[in-house]
């Protein structure tokens, strides 16, 4: 009978190595993917100088973002032989290192549970198994925040032309000007102050704003150049 098991498991062993892709442990988290998509939706807000000499423009934009989960899963790459005769051996040894594996937790106790229960099966590892991670992303998650536009340039003038570039924006979404500039810029070009300014995005109008002139804005800015 001895010579009978022997006889079956050196033909079944020489059937070749037989290799296998399996998971080891369970999926762990390993952060997320981030993908930043800016909007062309732009809003300008304008604050003056305690001074009164000048503005602050701030400028936000819609971002579209996408947070994508990301697992990792530990794989082995295992070479098994058929070796029938160690189903004896995986019967005591799987049940058993399972067990103290449950109680103590220990990875030595989970090696030993892995390689009885291939025993278990009739297959015997070979030595030197690979491991690889292998990473997966679930389902995305998306939203829209409103953050500071940084990089936005200005165009100051009126309905009809623009007077000044300024910008752009700092991190923060911020930018200043002072009226002695703008006043230069509108004696360059030879135009009156009215009630208000138009303010846009530049070069790309994704955003415009009123930019209203008090009287003694409009009284500094009518008034003639200092002579250089």
């Amino acid at each position: 009978m001895l010579f009978f098991v022997l006889a079956v498991s050196l033909a079944l062993t020489a059937c070749g190595v037989h290799t296998r892709i399996v998971p080891a442990g369970e999926p762990q988290p390993a952060g997320e993917r981030t993908v930043l998509e800016p909007t062309e939706r732009i809003t300008l807000d304008v604050e003056r100088f305690t001074s009164g000499h000048g503005w602050w423009i701030t400028a936000k934009q819609d971002v579209r973002i996408t947070r994508i989960p990301v697992t990792e899963q530990h794989m082995e790459v295992v070479q098994t032989v058929t070796f029938v005769p160690s189903v004896l051996i995986g019967l005591i040894q799987c049940p058993l290192a399972g067990l103290a594996e449950l109680v103590t937790g220990r990875p030595s106790f989970a090696e030993t549970r892995r390689l009885g229960c291939w025993r278990l099966l009739g297959q015997e590892p070979v030595a030197g198994t690979a491991t690889f991670i292998d990473q997966q992303e679930g389902d995305p998650i998306i939203s829209t925040e409103t953050r500071p536009a940084a990089g936005v340039s200005l165009a100051i003038g009126t309905e009809r032309e623009s007077l000044l570039i300024v910008g752009p924006t700092d991190t923060t979404g911020r930018l200043a000007f002072s009226r002695a500039r703008l006043h230069r810029a509108m004696a360059a070009a030879g135009v009156a102050p009215d009630r208000a300014l138009r303010l846009s995005t530049w070069p790309d109008e994704h955003a415009t704003l009123t930019l209203p002139l008090s009287d003694e804005d409009r009284t500094a800015l009518a008034a003639p150049p200092s002579p250089a």
